[in-house]
C-alpha cells in the first residue's frame, strides 16, 4: 500500500510539473522534474522508491526506445549512417579509454577497471533526454536526426563496455577478443531478435483483425506490451534488449505503413494512448533521478572520504572533459570526411554545428540505471571501491549535461531563431491572405462535392446506372484520401485534431455516395465553415503559427487529392473510362485551386462560378466560429483579433468583394 501511495504522489508530481512548466517555460521540463524529485525526497514525508536496475530498464527504457524507433525517420537515419556509427561506436570506445584513464588520474582511489566502468556508463547519450531537450530547443534537422540515431545505438556499445569493465574489476581478468565477440553477438543478435519478434507480433495482430476482432483498444494494447515482450525475450537470449526494442519499433513502423494505413481510428487511439504513456514514463525517469540524488549525496558526505565541494569540482571537470572530447571527435571526424570524401556532398566543417552537436550529448536514464547496477561487493566479499562516489558522479554528470544543454543551447540558437521569426513575420500578411483564400476555395470545393453527391438521389431513372458508376469511382477516391490522411497523421504531418476532421468529412461524403444509404441533407455553408475553421483555428499567440498550421492542412489536402487521382487511374476500364476521366479532371482542378499559384487566372475563374452571398455566408461562419472559440476560452482575444483583421484584409483583396454591402456585413469585432 505504501508503494502504491508513493506512485500516486509521483504521478501528482508529474501533473504539477507540467502545470508549473506552463508558467515557467524558460525552465526545461526534465530539469524541473529533477528538482521536484529532489524536493520530494527531502520533504518530511521522505518519499523513497527503491530502484531495481533491471526493472528500471524494462519498465522505462524499453517502451521509450521502442517508441523512438517507431517515430525516427528511417530514410534520414540511413543517410547519416556513417556519422551515427562514428559517434555511437567510435566515440563511445574512445570515451571509455580516454575518460577512464582521466578519471583514474583525477581520483586515484578509484581503480582503473572501476574508472573504465564509470567512463562506460557516461559514454552513451540518452534518447529520452535528447528528445526532451529537442522539444524546447529547435535544433537543425540534420543535427537532431544525428542525435536521435546516435542515442538509439550507443546504449548497446556503452553497456557492453560497462559489462566487461565490471567483469575485469570483479575477476581481475580482461580479454579484448572476448569483449569484441560479445559485442558483435549482442548487437547483431539483438537487432535480428527484435525485428523477428516485432514481425511475428504484427502478423498476430493482422490475424486477429482477419478473424473480425478490429477493436482499436485491443490493437493498441498489443502495441503497448510489444516492447516489454521483445526486451525480456532478448535478454533471456543474452543479446542486447536495447537494440532489440529499437529494431522492433522500426519494423513496426514499416509494417504499420503497409498494413494499417487505412485504419485511421486505430492510429488516433494508438497515438493518444502512447502520448499519455510517454508523459508518465518520461516524467518518472527524471523524478526518479531527483529522488536518488539526495540519497547518494548523503552517503558520499557521510563517508568522509571526500569533501562535497571537491566532489562537485570533480563532476564539473569530468563533464567539461566529456563535452570537450565530444566536440573534438565530431569536428575531427567532420574535417576528415570533408578532406577525404566528396566536397560537393559534404559541407565544410563549421564550429557552431559541431558545438551544438557536442552540447546536445545529454546523459540520462541509461547512465542512472547502469550506475545503480554496480555490485556492492567484489568476489572476495570486500566492498566495491568507491561505489557511492561513482554513483554520485554519474548523477552529477547527468544533471550537469542537462543544465548545460537546457540553458546554453537556447542562447546559441537564439540568433537563428530570431532570424527565422523575422522571416515568418515578413511573409505573414501575404501568406495569411493566400492561405485564407485557399481555405475559402476549399469550402467551395467540398460544398460542390456534397451538393453533387446529394443530387445523385434524385436523378432520373435513365441516368441512374451512370450515376452509380460515378459513385463507385468517387468512393475509390474517398478511400484513397482516407488512406493518405492516415499516412500523413502517422508521419506527423497533420495533427490528431486535423485527422479527426478529415475522417469526419470523408465519412460524411462516403455516406452520401454509398448506394442504398438514405441521403442526409447536404451540409450547410455554416457547417462547412465550422469544419474548415476547426482545421485552421488553433490555440496560440503567434499568427505565424496559425499560418504554418493552415499551410500544412493545404498541403495535406493536395496530397490526398493526388492519392485519389492515382487510385482512380488504376481502376479505369472501358466501361467507366469517360466517367473516371471526368472525376479525375475534377480532382485535378481541386489540386490546381489549392496550389500556391491558384490565385492566378485559374483561381479567378473558379471564384466567378459562385455568388458573392456564398462568400459572405462562409466568412460569417468563420467569424462566428472564432467568437465561439473565444467565448469557450479555447482562443485568446489577442489571436482572435489578429485572425479577424486578417480575414478583413482577405475580403478586401478579392475582386468579387467590391460590393459595399458585403464589406459592411463581413467586417466586425469581437
Amino acid at each position: 500500500m505504501e508503494l502504491f501511495i508513493d506512485i500516486l504522489i509521483l504521478l501528482a508530481i508529474i501533473v504539477g510539473s507540467v502545470i508549473v512548466h506552463r508558467f515557467l517555460p524558460a525552465v526545461p521540463l526534465p530539469l524541473l522534474q529533477v528538482v521536484l524529485g529532489c524536493l520530494a525526497a527531502l520533504s518530511p514525508f521522505g518519499i523513497h522508491v527503491p530502484l531495481n536496475p533491471e526493472l528500471f530498464l524494462v519498465l522505462f527504457v524499453a517502451p521509450l526506445l521502442y517508441h523512438d524507433g517507431r517515430k525516427t525517420p528511417r530514410d534520414e537515419l540511413w543517410k547519416l549512417k556513417a556519422p551515427i556509427l562514428l559517434l555511437a561506436l567510435g566515440l563511445v570506445f574512445a570515451t571509455v579509454f580516454i575518460a577512464g584513464y582521466g578519471i583514474h588520474g583525477l581520483i586515484p582511489s578509484i581503480p582503473l577497471p572501476a574508472a573504465f566502468a564509470l567512463a562506460a556508463i557516461l559514454s552513451p547519450t540518452d534518447a529520452v533526454a535528447v528528445g526532451a531537450i529537442s522539444r524546447r530547443v529547435h535544433l537543425p534537422k540534420s543535427i537532431l536526426r544525428l542525435l536521435e540515431g546516435e542515442a538509439l545505438i550507443n546504449d548497446a556499445s556503452g553497456m557492453v563496455a560497462f559489462k566487461f569493465a565490471i567483469a575485469a574489476m570483479l575477476t581481475g581478468v580482461f580479454s579484448l577478443s572476448a569483449a569484441s565477440l560479445s559485442f558483435v553477438w549482442m548487437a547483431i543478435g539483438g537487432t535480428v531478435c527484435g525485428a523477428a519478434l516485432s514481425f511475428l507480433i504484427i502478423r498476430l495482430r493482422v490475424l486477429i483483425r482477419r478473424l473480425g476482432v478490429e477493436e482499436a483498444t485491443l490493437q493498441t494494447l498489443l502495441q503497448i506490451v510489444t516492447p516489454f515482450f521483445i526486451y525480456l525475450t532478448a535478454e533471456e537470449l543474452h543479446v542486447s534488449g536495447i537494440l532489440a526494442v529499437v529494431a522492433g519499433g522500426i519494423v513496426h513502423a514499416i509494417e504499420q505503413e503497409r498494413a494499417e494505413s487505412s485504419m485511421l481510428k486505430l492510429q488516433i487511439v494508438s497515438a493518444s494512448t502512447w502520448s499519455v504513456i510517454l508523459l508518465m514514463l518520461n516524467g518518472l525517469v527524471f523524478i526518479m533521478l531527483g529522488l536518488h540524488i539526495p540519497v547518494v549525496t548523503a552517503v558520499t558526505v557521510e563517508s568522509g572520504a571526500f569533501d562535497i565541494s571537491r566532489v562537485l569540482l570533480y563532476v564539473a571537470v569530468l563533464s567539461s572533459g566529456l563535452f570537450a572530447l565530444r566536440f573534438l571527435w565530431i569536428y575531427a571526424g567532420w574535417t576528415g570526411a570533408w578532406l577525404l570524401g566528396s566536397r560537393n556532398k559534404i559541407t565544410k566543417p563549421q564550429l557552431k554545428p559541431a558545438l551544438l552537436t557536442a552540447l546536445s550529448g545529454v546523459r540520462g536514464a541509461i547512465t542512472l540505471a547502469a550506475a545503480f547496477s554496480i555490485p556492492y561487493t567484489l568476489q572476495d566479499g570486500s566492498p566495491f571501491p568507491q561505489r557511492d562516489l561513482i554513483i554520485f558522479m554519474a548523477a552529477g554528470v547527468i544533471v550537469f549535461t542537462m543544465v548545460t544543454a537546457s540553458f546554453v543551447l537556447p542562447v546559441l540558437m537564439k540568433t537563428e531563431d530570431d532570424a527565422a521569426e523575422a522571416e515568418q513575420e515578413e511573409i505573414g500578411q501575404a501568406g495569411g491572405i493566400r492561405i485564407l483564400q485557399a481555405t475559402i476555395r476549399l469550402i467551395r470545393e467540398e460544398l460542390s462535392v456534397c451538393s453533387e453527391a446529394a443530387a445523385l438521389s434524385v436523378i432520373s431513372e435513365e441516368r441512374e446506372r451512370k450515376a452509380l458508376r460515378e459513385s463507385e469511382i468517387r468512393l475509390i477516391g474517398i478511400q484513397a484520401e482516407r488512406e493518405e490522411a492516415g499516412s500523413l497523421f502517422q508521419n506527423e504531418r497533420i495533427s490528431r485534431e486535423t485527422a479527426y476532421k478529415f475522417e469526419e468529412l470523408l465519412n460524411q461524403l462516403e455516406l452520401l455516395l454509398t448506394p442504398g444509404t438514405p441521403f442526409p441533407s447536404a451540409p450547410s455553408v455554416r457547417d462547412m465553415g465550422s469544419f474548415i475553421s476547426g482545421l485552421f483555428v488553433i490555440e496560440g499567440r503567434s499568427i505565424a503559427r496559425f499560418i504554418r498550421h493552415a499551410e500544412s492542412v493545404r498541403c495535406a489536402k493536395i496530397d490526398m487529392y493526388k492519392a485519389a487521382i492515382a487510385a482512380m487511374k488504376e481502376r479505369i476500364r472501358n466501361d467507366n473510362r469517360e466517367i473516371s476521366l471526368s472525376v479525375i479532371a475534377e480532382y485535378s482542378r481541386r489540386v490546381q485551386l489549392l496550389s500556391p499559384d491558384a490565385s492566378g487566372q485559374a483561381g479567378q475563374e473558379a471564384f466567378s462560378l459562385y455568388q458573392p452571398k456564398h462568400w459572405l455566408e462562409a466568412v460569417r461562419a468563420l467569424r462566428e466560429e472564432i467568437r465561439d472559440l473565444v467565448d469557450s476560452g479555447k482562443l485568446t482575444r489577442e489571436l482572435a483579433g489578429r485572425l479577424l483583421r486578417c480575414l478583413d484584409q482577405v475580403t478586401r483583396s478579392v475582386g468579387e468583394h467590391n460590393d459595399p454591402s458585403f464589406r459592411r456585413q463581413g467586417e466586425g469585432r469581437l
